[in-house]
């Protein structure tokens, strides 16, 4: 008994076709290429495309911690606003009933 030959023989076949179906049930096909040489340098590839992706991903995560962080720092910005306004209207008031006193004393 020898062991059992391959279904195709990839290094006579330059295209194999699979069939596969789609996430949404219908069959499609795809090319497949034949995986001998190249493995390593296909591996490669993918590595440096995920790292790309990820590092596209960080970046996102970046700008929206630095809008959060703006987002924040106008909210803070608009409260300081409000109170330093407050603080304007009862001192304006407090001047107002200092004048009202000096009067009724003159």
């Amino acid at each position: 008994m020898h062991a059992a030959l391959p279904a195709v023989d990839v290094k006579y076949v330059s295209q194999v076709w699979v069939r596969q179906t789609n996430y949404d049930g219908t069959p499609s096909k795809r090319l497949v290429e034949p995986m001998v040489g190249g493995l390593q340098e296909r591996w490669e590839e993918q590595q440096a495309q995920q790292q790309q992706h990820q590092q596209l991903l960080l970046g996102q995560l970046h700008m929206q911690a630095q809008q959060q962080q703006l987002g924040h720092h106008l909210q803070l910005q608009q409260h300081l606003q409000q109170q330093q306004q407050h603080l304007q209207q009862s001192n304006e008031q407090q001047q107002q009933q200092h004048d009202v006193k000096i009067d009724v004393e003159l």
